[in-house]
């Protein structure tokens, strides 16, 4: 007598068993809640843990049933087990993104599973696992997409030297990977049916052998950790000369991560932000009075709603208090550290050769009302016109329509914009700069990522449009998906730009100084810390 289908189900090794128990915990969980039987809910969290163990059966499956699981047994105050299963999630998402994807059919993939790293930190904490351990989880769970794009951008000038052989797949593979799935399908259309499908396989295919070969390169002696996320060693190396503050925030706990040159340690938004995240930390740091010559600068990486908050504006404003991050550090932010090594090696290893400056004023914006011209954009942009000799820079003035300016991103020092940006409430990656075309052809997130400039990587992108490092998407908050954050991977090597609103006016004293003996080594804003405290706005949250 042959197995009945239902019998096959059961199989350990049946790609739709976790489908199969999912089904069951549903209806086990339904009834729970209608007659609280502690039995029904024990076989729910049974059904879960089995679900999750199927490895032949869909990530994205795994990963939701292990999410239900854990959210039982924190109810049940059994932190282990739920930490061990939330590590498993943490560590399978990657494969829900898979670079073969377009980057939106990525973040839909991952957006059913915002604050999971979050979670897992959290619950890895309570189960009594070290810092590195939580921290590791969110550099895991957090900034995957732009993750995997530093990973085939990444420089491996190391391994183009001792296997040579593997360096070139890499490469190979890379360049497939790395072009546009966008661009791929147009080309393809041209040809028929069968060349979509045919160049559709092919970028699926170069997606398996490249993880096939990531796993080979790390049998090599030395390269055991390589496209791995940061170790513990690695985390604290990044935070010389600056420290890094982790701010981490779920449904069971808060905790900010203070990651130094020495050991780590862990420290418990404007004034209630001070007094719960920003003090705590820039104290433990040492930063507990005002310098008196130059400011220490940090990094913040917040997760979740923290995101969306001005920690390097926190502090006591009224009354000239000195008690201000402000009056303290000056503030960096990064989405994760991985970016934040990336950033570093790329700084390392290459550097732009262009000359050029590229200066984007749009005074007067296409369907926008008059009330939003900004008439300061262009003075801004004639005073660093002027300013360009100095840096030994060359003014670049762009055509106002996209085409133009990505054609002139691939070869520049620095790009400054002054105009509107537009911040997508429901599809971050839509989320773009305003030109005068931008109403048929819009300057995204998703296009300026698509860049690759490593082999010339830019200086500085400066952003002068309000909330140009806003996402408004909860669900997509720990991908730090953002006009600034594209910057990043496409090879720009140090972004500037807003959180909320900024006046025309306040945004046209932005000007550039330079240190004669290292140009293009300690760029900054003018204007002492002090008068920049006085010019920012007040805001109530």
């Amino acid at each position: 007598m042959s197995p009945t289908w239902q019998s096959k189900l059961l199989r350990r090794t049946h790609p739709n068993r976790a489908i199969y128990l999912n089904s069951l915990r549903k209806l086990l969980g339904r009834r729970f809640m209608r007659t609280g039987s502690m039995d029904d809910l024990n076989r729910a969290l049974s059904y879960f843990k089995k679900s999750w163990a199927c490895c032949s059966s869909a990530p994205s499956i795994r990963i939701s049933s292990a999410q239900f699981a854990a959210i039982i047994l924190t109810t049940q105050l059994n932190w282990e087990d739920s930490s061990v299963l939330l590590q498993g999630a943490v560590e399978l998402l990657p494969f829900v993104s898979v670079r073969s994807l377009e980057h939106t059919d990525k973040q839909h993939m991952l957006a059913q599973f915002t604050g999971l790293a979050s979670a897992a930190a959290a619950a890895a904490l309570k189960a009594g696992k070290s810092a590195s351990q939580a921290l590791r989880l969110l550099e895991l769970g957090r900034d995957i997409i732009a993750g995997l794009l530093m990973e085939m951008r990444g420089d491996i000038t190391d391994l183009k030297e001792q296997y040579p052989h593997l360096a070139d797949e890499f490469i190979h593979l890379r360049e497939e990977l790395d072009s546009p799935v966008d661009e791929m399908i147009s080309s393809a259309l041209t040809n028929g049916r069968a060349s979509i499908d045919s160049r559709v396989k092919r970028r699926y295919e170069a997606d398996q052998r490249f993880e096939e070969l990531i796993k080979e390169i790390r049998t090599q002696p030395k390269f055991c950790n390589f496209l791995l996320p940061p170790s513990a060693e690695g985390m604290m190396a990044a935070a010389k000369p600056d420290p890094i503050i982790v701010i981490n925030m779920s449904a069971h706990r808060c905790d900010s991560f203070l990651v130094e040159p020495e050991p780590l340690h862990i420290s418990k938004l404007l004034e209630w932000l001070w007094n719960v995240v920003s003090r705590p930390s820039l104290e433990a740091l040492g930063f507990a009075n005002a310098p008196k010559d130059d400011f220490p600068r940090v990094w913040w990486i917040p997760t979740g709603p923290l995101s969306h908050l001005p920690l390097h504006a926190a502090g006591r404003h009224m009354d000239g208090s000195s008690e201000t991050v402000l009056d303290r550090t000056m503030s960096s932010y990064a989405s994760s550290i991985k970016a934040l090594i990336y950033g570093h090696r790329r700084h390392r290893s290459t550097q732009s050769q262009s000359d050029h400056g590229v200066l984007v004023a749009m005074q007067e914006t296409p369907g926008l009302a008059a009330s939003q011209t900004l008439p300061y954009a262009a003075v801004e942009v004639e005073n660093l016109k002027k300013f360009c000799p100095e840096l030994g820079l060359k003014p670049i003035s762009p055509s106002l329509c996209k085409a133009d300016v990505l054609d002139c991103l691939r070869q520049c020092q620095i790009f400054h914009f002054a105009g509107h940006g537009l911040s997508h409430p429901t599809e971050p990656s839509r989320s773009c700069l305003l030109l005068e075309d931008w109403e048929s052809k819009p300057l995204r997130v998703g296009d300026l990522r698509d860049l690759n400039l490593q082999k010339n990587p830019p200086f500085l992108a400066y952003l002068s449009p309000c909330s140009t490092g806003a996402n408004e998407v909860y669900t997509l908050v720990d991908e730090g998906i953002h006009l600034v954050s594209a910057f990043q991977p496409a090879g720009f090597r140090h972004v500037v730009g807003t959180l909320w609103e900024v006046s025309d006016i306040t945004a046209s004293r932005a000007q550039y100084v330079e240190d004669s003996t290292k140009p293009f080594e300690s760029c900054e804003t003018t204007g002492s810390q002090e008068e920049k405290k006085q010019e920012m706005p007040n805001y109530q949250i």
